[in-house]
This record gives C-alpha cells, structure tokens and sequence, in this order.
C-alpha cells in the first residue's frame, strides 16, 4: 500500500507541483480511503520527503564513492578509463530503472540541490579536486540527467555514461595540468 501511495504522488508530480497536490488529491488517484493514507503518512510532506530520502539513498547505493586516487592514478585512468565508465554506467541504470521518480523530482530545486550533494559526495575522488571542481562536475551531471530523460533518451545508456566519464576525466586532467604549470613557475 506504501508503494501505491508514493506511486500516486509521483503521477500527480508529473503534472502539478506538490504545493497544489493535497492529501485528498492523492488518496483519490490511489484509489485508497484517507484513514489508509495516514496509517503510513501523516501528511503530503512527509509523503514527499520519504520518497526523496528513499530515492537517494537507492542513488548511493548505487555509485561508489570515488577511490582515493593520485595524480599518477590520474594518468593511468585518462589512457583506460574503464573504472570511470563503469561507475557512470551504473549511476546511469539506476536512473533509467527509476525514471518514474526521477523525471517528477527533477523539477523541484530542492530535490535537484539534494541530488548534486549526492553526487559530489562520489565523486570527491579522495579529495584531488577542490570542491568548486567537483560541484562543477556534480551540477553538470545533474544537467546532463535532466536533459537526457526530459528528451526521452535522445542518446543511449552507455553514450550518457561516456559523457559523464569524459567529464570527470577532463577535469581531472585539466586540474592536474593546471597544478603541475603552477609547480613549475
């Protein structure tokens, strides 16, 4: 019953923001009683936060959060980076898999600010980029995610996930060059 109260919420978002969906709104497109509603929820809010909390939380489990990596480790990764691709890829599947969350939640900022968190928290790669870096790479994820569903997977699975491993292994690059240009002068 859970399930279908939180999948009633979610079509409603598809839709309408959740300031302008009530309790009521949802206990009718669950077809439920809104005694049954209140036996899980106490209200719309918690509804919406637990889904949210749910969500990220399946997004963790999901990607790994990054090695700590060296500068060397770096170089080797930029000429085969398999591990890169592949973390993207899960972080891609896990969005296709729970699409019916995320198109709704993208369009609320709060969740898109709780959502970057979550990545740079992955990505940090044991703290080789600054942080204004690795929120760079985060908000570009986040950008990336929310084009590819809002255009029906204009592009695949894998060709998101190369993206996103470019991404992050050009910053990783550059920060690095930058550094060593520093060093030197």
């Amino acid at each position: 019953m859970r399930k279908t109260i939180q999948n009633a919420l979610l079509k409603l978002l598809e839709t309408t923001s959740i300031n302008n969906i009530s309790v009521k709104d949802i206990t009718k497109h669950a077809k439920i009683h809104r005694a049954t509603f209140y036996v899980y929820f106490s209200n719309r809010n918690e509804l919406y936060e637990t889904i949210i909390e749910d969500t990220l939380y399946e997004l963790e489990k999901a990607i790994k959060p990054g090695s700590n990596l060296t500068f060397e480790d770096i170089e080797k990764l930029y000429k085969n980076n398999q591990d890169f691709l592949n973390e993207a890829l899960l972080f891609v599947q896990h969005i296709q898999r729970n699409k019916q969350v995320y198109i709704p939640l993208l369009k609320d900022i709060h969740f898109q600010e709780r959502f970057v968190s979550v990545i740079h928290t992955c990505i940090t790669l044991g703290n080789i980029l600054p942080d204004v870096y690795t929120k760079y790479l985060a908000y570009g994820a986040v950008g990336l995610v929310k084009e590819w569903l809002e255009n029906e997977y204009s592009k695949s699975q894998e060709e998101l996930a190369i993206y996103l491993t470019r991404m992050n292994i050009y910053a990783l690059i550059n920060y690095n060059v930058e550094n060593k240009v520093k060093l030197h002068k």
